[in-house]
């Protein structure tokens, strides 16, 4: 085993380079969402976290690559990959500076339009997010993706169309009740590969890591390439 003391971050960082190994992941929870820990019932108080990898239960769960850059949590274009950007270039770390950074990236933010082919068939949006999940949530509770599977072998789409203020405030407790799939413009497709084509290189994430990539963005899953130590009570 191989612990990653943390957050989202540094478990992408160190869990890449146990992919298709024998090796397990472990986590101690040190980051700011801790979005990976809380999707796999790992504690969030450090001493409880020690004690579970010391009779650890251990699976393997699917990869997400977006042109060959890894995820386990969830990637994504758009309004969080420009949220994650802006709070990256901020430094302070926290829920609160979070809940800033994104309301104004909310105001600033253009939706741009992009095609998602998939399945056999092709999507167009303009979408104010466009997340890419393996497991339901991003971190501090915001949940994109509650159906998400992380060993289903499939990844989630997860679109929400561009709405304006008056309507998001009102709807934002949905990102963290779970029940997101019921706001009016929000869609999800799950697919084990697809392409996402837009007007011209830009920003994404990959667990909450920004970085610039091409107009043509490449995405699939590889099914079960990383093992983990995950909590007594996950996927019960």
């Amino acid at each position: 085993m191989v612990v990653a003391v943390g957050g989202d971050g540094t478990i992408n960082e160190i869990g890449q380079a146990l992919i298709n190994s024998n090796v397990c992941l472990g986590v101690i929870p040190a980051g700011s969402g801790n979005g990976f820990a809380r999707n796999f019932d790992i504690p969030l108080d450090q001493r409880k976290a020690v004690q579970l990898l010391l009779d650890a239960r251990q699976i393997s769960i699917d990869v997400g690559s977006i042109n060959d850059h890894l995820f386990f949590n969830v990637a994504g274009m758009g309004l969080d990959a420009e949220i994650s950007k802006n709070f990256e270039e901020f430094g302070v770390r926290g829920p609160l500076p979070y809940f800033l950074i994104g309301t104004r990236s909310f105001f600033l933010y253009q939706a741009n339009p992009v095609k998602v082919i998939c399945n056999g068939k092709e999507h167009e949006f303009s979408p104010l997010l466009l997340s890419i999940a393996n497991a339901p949530q991003y971190g501090n509770g915001a949940i994109i993706a509650p159906s998400a599977l992380p060993d289903d072998g499939l990844l989630d789409i997860c679109v929400l169309d561009r709405i304006p203020m008056w309507k998001a405030v009102p709807n934002l407790y949905r990102l963290f009740n779970g029940t997101i799939e019921q706001i009016e413009g929000f869609h999800t497709i799950r697919a084990e590969k697809f392409t996402i084509e837009r007007a011209q290189p830009g920003t994404i994430h990959t667990d909450g890591n920004p970085l610039e990539d091409g107009a043509t963005l490449e995405v699939k899953v590889l099914p079960g390439a990383l093992r983990v130590a995950v909590g007594k009570n996950f996927g019960q």
